[in-house]
C-alpha cells in the first residue's frame, strides 16, 4: 500500500485490517461477486503476454490521452509495474 499511496502522492496510512479481512469483509458485502462475475479477489495469474499488452494500450491509448490532458500530468498517471513503465505514447 505504500507505493500506492506514495504513487496518489497522498501520506501513508497503516490500515487495521490485514487482506484476509478485507477479503472476509467483501465477501459478506458481495457473497456472489466471484461466483458471478468470474473474478477472484485474491489469486495468482499469469503475465500478461506482449501481443496483448500491445493491444490493450493501442486501445486504452485515446482515453490515457484524455486522462493526461483532464489532469495535466502525464508522468503521475502513466501506468508502471515494479518501476517499469508500460505506456508507449
Amino acid at each position: 500500500m505504500d507505493k500506492l499511496h506514495k504513487w496518489l502522492g497522498v501520506p501513508g496510512f497503516t490500515y487495521e485490517q490485514d487482506q484476509d479481512a478485507i477479503h472476509k469483509m467483501f465477501n459478506e458485502l458481495f457473497p456472489d461477486f466471484e461466483k458471478n462475475s468470474g473474478w477472484t479477489m485474491m489469486g495468482d495469474y499469469e503475465a500478461l503476454n506482449d501481443h496483448v499488452r500491445g493491444q490493450l494500450n493501442t486501445f486504452f491509448k485515446p482515453f490515457n490521452e484524455f486522462l493526461f490532458e483532464l489532469v495535466g500530468d502525464r508522468e503521475k498517471f502513466s501506468w508502471d509495474v515494479d518501476g517499469n513503465k508500460l505506456d508507449r505514447y
